[in-house]
């Protein structure tokens, strides 16, 4: 007699809201049902957690991972330039100035290593070096700094890089008993000899001055 015909209680994770239907339906991802013979599973998961794989419950999203809007997106890894260090949140943080991200799924950002800067927030590289002229000796920077400049009476010790400042050091000045052997240029120093001195048996033929012995 087809009007006996038993019927079995949905379990917990399941619904059905019709009669006379051969099977329960799972709750939507984001959605949970802890109760068996229900007749609907409408009940959202709240921001931070999905939905276990039976429906029974919620779980919390893990480091790495947030919730959107839609329900039924359930925990997605963060993207590039993104990151999320704290379990049960609803959205990814951004990378700061200075940092980046490449990959997904990430519980923190990578640092810009000296030499390189990124501008902006939310990026997935720190490919870009300082421009000629510029240099940049910390981690995580969003700009680059001025190369020194030697000034006239100066000279270039240490050559400048992207990552390091260029070193200047003044010019040797050559005293009265001395003259300039060397000029000086944009990388040396100047050099200074002694004047030579006559002794009694010798006669000046050329005075010294400041670029020539006697």
């Amino acid at each position: 007699d087809r009007g006996n015909v038993a019927c079995t209680a949905c379990a917990a994770g399941y619904y059905q809201g019709g009669t006379r239907k051969a099977a329960c339906k799972q709750c939507l991802k984001g959605y949970y049902q802890p109760e068996g013979t229900a007749t609907h599973c409408n009940t959202r998961c709240t921001a931070g957690k999905t939905s276990s794989e039976d429906r029974e419950s919620c779980v919390t999203c893990d480091r790495g991972t947030a919730t959107t809007d839609k329900a039924s997106d359930g925990c997605l890894a963060c993207l590039p330039g993104t990151y999320q260090d704290v379990l049960g949140q609803h959205f990814c943080k951004t990378c700061s100035h200075g940092k980046y991200q490449s990959g997904t799924g990430t519980q923190t950002c990578e640092t810009c290593e000296p030499g390189f800067f990124q501008p902006d927030a939310g990026s997935a590289l720190c490919s870009t070096a300082c421009p000629a002229g510029q240099y940049q000796d910390a981690k995580a920077s969003a700009s680059c700094k001025p190369q020194t400049v030697c000034t006239g009476a100066e000279y270039e010790t240490v050559a400048g890089t992207t990552s390091s400042n260029r070193i200047c050091a003044s010019h040797t000045a050559c005293t009265d008993t001395q003259w300039e052997s060397r000029a000086p240029a944009l990388d040396r120093d100047r050099e200074c000899s002694s004047i030579s001195s006559c002794s009694s048996e010798q006669w000046e033929s050329q005075p010294p001055t400041k670029t020539s012995n006697r």
